[in-house]
């Protein structure tokens, strides 16, 4: 038998909308894989060619699989292949900070250690790129991006466990990030977001209405886990216009960061293909999720939308669930199960006051058939 989904709707208007805001922890120290050599980007904004341009880097010599690759000064390179005879560029490690902008432009790349990014508008960008981390840890910390535009990220463990954390830094955009073991069973990958998480399609203006995309984690090794609020339990994730993030790794435990989402966005939990894995998923007593999807006036504007909860069971266990206007809606397309926690409401139209925090009455879950009715009546 089918469970029909459920509806959350605030009985009052909202004179504004509120954002959510977490504490980021602090930096966590990323441990890099051993190179031979390193080298180091001097060529200022260019490109990074497999074949020439030895004079971009200090020493002068491009890197190579077994060579670590730093960028740390504010320029943006573009990573190109010229050489029919190379498919991927290979390097032992790479390491970017200070506001460098690596481009991947497609081409692929291979790191056989570790990948650091750190620093306020480092970023590295993933536009239909493949990155294959092959026995290293990803690290994203200290306001740097890792952007992915229809790009994948594949980490993959071959002698240790391995990490993707998240510090105080963003993953950000649309495409696949894939954790494997190789066939090692005892042996773990880990998402560790103790900074932020955004599903987002940023090729698209505001106006037409962003293409709706796909961030989606899976996994081919059995012990993977998605820690989604982090280790510190202050993670953040957001869920952009027309977008979907969907996992298919299982949670660590129960969500205690914050979660929004906004016009037409999906949230799709679901790691029940893995033997022994929970088959649903909670809402711990410190997490919040906020839907901020009513209609906004105005050029670049939008409709007033809906934001839906798919995959497995869900589990308000604790914490709260704000529909900040009177417009919005979230529907949960799963079984849903309340034990605990509040459902936050606008209390009145101009209010400037901070709306409180209310038990969920039951008339604020129901089903979409009984809520059509009503609104008829």
């Amino acid at each position: 038998m089918n469970t029909p989904p459920l509806l959350l709707r605030p009985s009052f208007p909202s004179s504004s909308n509120h954002l959510l805001s977490a504490a980021l922890a602090g930096a966590l120290c990323f441990a890099t894989a051993g190179v031979a050599d390193g080298a180091s980007w001097i060529g200022g904004n260019g490109n990074w060619d497999n074949a020439f341009g030895s004079e971009n880097w200090s020493p002068a010599d491009e890197p190579d699989d077994n060579d670590d690759a730093s960028f740390s000064t504010p320029h943006t390179v573009r990573l190109i292949i010229s050489s029919p005879f190379v498919l991927s560029h290979s390097i032992g490690s790479l390491n970017m900070s200070g506001g460098s902008t690596l481009n991947m432009s497609g081409q692929p790349m291979s790191v056989s250690g570790s990948v650091a990014l750190s620093g306020t508008n480092t970023r590295l960008v993933a536009p239909s790129s493949y990155l294959g981390v092959y026995d290293g840890n990803i690290g994203i910390s200290s306001g740097s991006t890792l952007f992915l535009d229809n790009g994948s990220v594949s980490l993959d463990s071959l002698t240790s466990s391995r990490n993707l954390t998240t510090s105080g830094g963003t993953l950000r955009g649309h495409g696949y990030v894939n954790l494997g073991d190789r066939g090692n069973y005892a042996l773990n990958t880990t998402i560790n977001n103790n900074g932020t998480i955004t599903a987002s399609n940023a090729t698209s203006t505001s106006f037409p209405p962003p293409e709706p995309t796909r961030l989606y984690f899976g996994t081919s090794d059995y012990s993977a886990t998605f820690d989604l609020d982090g280790s510190l339990e202050t993670g953040i994730v957001h869920i952009d216009r027309n977008q979907t993030l969907e996992t298919r790794i299982p949670l660590a435990d129960a969500f205690n960061g914050s979660l929004s989402m906004v016009q037409n966005s999906t949230l799709i939990i679901d790691g029940r293909w893995l033997v022994g894995a929970n088959t649903s998923w909670s809402l711990g007593t410190g997490g919040t999720l906020a839907i901020d999807n009513g209609a906004i006036a105005g050029t670049g504007g939008a409709p007033a939308g809906t934001a839906t909860i798919g995959g497995m069971a869900f589990t308000q266990a604790g914490g709260t669930i704000t529909v900040m206007d009177a417009d919005g809606t979230l529907v949960i397309d799963v079984p849903y199960t309340f034990s605990g926690g509040l459902h936050k409401t606008p209390v009145a139209l101009f209010s400037r006051r901070a709306p409180p925090s209310v038990p969920v009455p039951p008339s604020r879950v129901r089903a979409r058939s009984s809520s059509r009715t009503a609104a008829r009546r």
